[in-house]
């Protein structure tokens, strides 16, 4: 028997038209072409105990200190630590994206799926504690961010 080919038929469409007709793909589409545009940036070299290590910085979730190091906490799963202090790392990366969410870690704003009371949740289901004076602050970069977006 010969096996069934496929069709799939593509249709071209306007973005106001797809945000009336599927407002969830259209977030989603959005959502691809912003990680598609981060993606696009610079990679960053870090030195670490086991050698150096060449890293998106759009690929970055966030980074905080732990006993006088600096772990960094990719997209991928994969975390490191390097010596460096968090105004050295907030120098090298210099990005609008990340935030800092309290003393010890800043968090890349492409990744922050919720807004908690005193905490952000990440895409990968991660939380991490915002300071109470800074939290205003990244709730309202965030949400400007959402909106940016939409």
């Amino acid at each position: 028997m010969k096996e069934q080919e496929k069709t799939v038929r593509v249709r071209m469409m306007t973005q106001e038209k797809l945000e009336q007709e599927n407002p969830q793909m259209a977030a989603k589409i959005r959502a691809a072409a912003e990680m598609i545009r981060a993606n696009r940036t610079d990679c960053v070299a870090f030195h670490t105990e086991d050698g150096e290590r060449k890293v998106a910085v759009s690929e970055i979730m966030y980074y905080m200190t732990d006993d006088r190091k600096l772990s960094v906490h990719t997209a991928d799963g994969f975390s490191f630590q390097v010596k460096m202090t968090m105004k050295d790392m907030e120098e090298l990366l210099k990005r609008e994206s990340f935030l800092r969410l309290h003393r010890g870690c800043a968090v890349n704003r492409l990744y922050v799926r919720h807004i908690l009371n005193g905490a952000v949740e990440l895409t990968n289901g991660e939380r991490l504690e915002v300071s109470r004076r800074r939290f205003p602050q990244v709730k309202e970069q965030i949400s400007e961010a959402w909106e940016e977006k939409a």
